[in-house]
């Protein structure tokens, strides 16, 4: 900064846009979703600069893969570890009662997107909570390797998921 207060105000704003963030390096695909632990601020004897130095829990991924299905399928998930999956619904025409994989969804209405979502945890449609319209135990997950999805009838269906790694 080109004062205390600058060198200051800029630490607090790097530690708020680091608190939860997601790093990523020009070396690799990978991308790391991260959550500040702890940090130390050191004086570096050069007015107005200090170090730095944080520490991250951080999860291992490659970016959003996502497939456009109309019926059953398959999907390959390259990661290692199992991680959360959502599934867009978007059916063309108005249905009362519709199954995929194992998750029974009521109520779909023609255009209107329903989405359950293993990777944020919620299940929504046109931005309304209807998680009661469904007989949803768990939010779904992708194993690694190949995944079926399997649905009741043919339906214009997006799966999207990070490939996780150990």
């Amino acid at each position: 900064g080109n004062s205390e207060e600058d060198l200051q105000e800029n630490i607090s704003n790097l530690l708020v846009a680091c608190r939860k963030c997601v790093i990523q390096t020009t070396a690799s695909r990978f991308e790391y979703p991260a959550i500040l632990t702890e940090y130390s601020d050191d004086d570096t004897g050069v007015e107005y600069y200090h170090l730095v130095t944080m520490n991250f829990i951080v999860i291992k991924r490659l970016p959003l893969v996502t497939h456009e299905l109309t019926g059953n399928g398959s999907v390959k998930n390259l990661g290692n570890v199992e991680s959360g999956m959502r599934m867009e619904i978007t059916p063309t025409t108005a249905t009362s009662s519709f199954k995929i994989n194992g998750i029974t969804v009521k109520n779909l209405k023609a255009k209107e997107t329903f989405i359950i979502d293993g990777i944020e945890g919620k299940v929504t449609a046109g931005g309304i909570n209807r998680f009661l319209d469904t007989d949803i135990i768990d939010f779904p997950k992708i194993r690694p390797g190949m995944n079926e999805i399997v649905m009741s009838a043919n339906m214009p269906v997006k799966v999207s998921f990070y490939p996780v790694f150990m």
